[in-house]
């Protein structure tokens, strides 16, 4: 008994030691901290680089300050005095919905909206946020207000905030801003016109695109509605791009002249640019060659 007491008292000796030198190399660790935080501020640096490095220096301290078991005042001022850069908001919003302070939560989000709208891709961060934070409160005023800056005001989101929207609004506040998205140069217009089933406008907007690459994108969806337009329109761009010179856009050419023979009147209608090239182009070996492997 005597052993194993002795035994015990060892072990409590060396956990004690191993504690207290953790504890005392954290210490030693968020001066050094504190002493980087000061030469920073004081080299008056504020570009980029030097916020990064501050906000790698913050949450550093701020991840010492809880291994060191400070008091929760200290941690929240700290947080406090720090809120301009946007890693530490980002904390004291998780912490503030930790503590189930969901107002304080966007207010503070709201306020960095405002500090760093010079920065699109934190502002849409803190702004899907929000929209998360009105959902589950069942504000949907406010939900839809933050889905409609996201997407008219930050270009953000893509067919996820449209679709968003679309389930967060009436159906005809829907066409209102389906019809507003359309009528502006937003990117995902076709993808919109596809998920809407709005054929005919989505025709003739590849058509009027003029891409190989965006017939193709589409070519699943329109070529049983409308085979003839999409025949039409590949015929077009083929013929504009056989002013290429190069082998390789020669046999792009040639693949594209193969697949168009599927579509109904196809063999007949890619007959003609080829006959023009094969008279045009003929001193083109290349694009010759190509032709006769294609079968034209």
């Amino acid at each position: 008994q005597t052993r194993k007491t002795g035994l015990s008292r060892i072990l409590r000796r060396k956990w004690c030691f191993h504690t207290l030198r953790g504890s005392i190399f954290d210490e030693k660790k968020l001066v050094l901290v504190d002493e980087q935080i000061a030469a920073l501020t004081s080299s008056g640096k504020k570009d980029y680089s030097s916020e990064y490095e501050m906000e790698e220096l913050l949450t550093r301290r701020f991840d010492l300050m809880k291994k060191l078991s400070l008091p929760k005042e200290e941690l929240d001022a700290f947080l406090n005095r720090y809120t301009s850069y946007s890693d530490i908001r980002k904390l004291c919003v998780q912490q503030a919905l930790d503590e189930g302070k969901t107002d304080e939560a966007i207010r503070l989000l709201d306020e960095g909206k405002s500090a760093d709208r010079d920065k699109r891709g934190l502002v849409a961060e803190y702004s899907k946020w929000l929209m998360d934070l009105y959902e589950r409160q069942g504000q949907r005023d406010k939900q839809l207000a933050e889905l409609e800056y996201h997407v008219f005001v930050l270009s953000s989101g893509g067919m996820e905030m449209l679709n968003r929207l679309k389930k967060a609004c009436t159906p005809a506040q829907w066409i209102e801003y389906r019809e507003r998205y359309l009528s502006g140069r937003s990117y995902h217009k076709l993808d919109l016109m596809e998920s809407e089933e709005l054929w005919e406008r989505l025709m003739k907007a590849v058509a009027t695109a003029g891409h190989l690459s965006i017939l193709d994108r589409y070519e699943a969806a329109l070529k049983k509605r409308y085979p003839n337009e999409m025949l039409e329109a590949y015929a077009c761009i083929l013929t504009k791009e056989a002013a290429a010179s190069d082998r390789k856009r020669y046999q792009e050419l040639a693949r594209y002249l193969k697949k168009l023979r599927n579509y109904p009147g196809g063999a007949e209608r890619v007959a003609r640019p080829a006959e023009d090239w094969r008279t045009r182009y003929i001193r083109r070996r290349a694009m010759m060659e190509e032709l006769r492997n294609a079968g034209f």
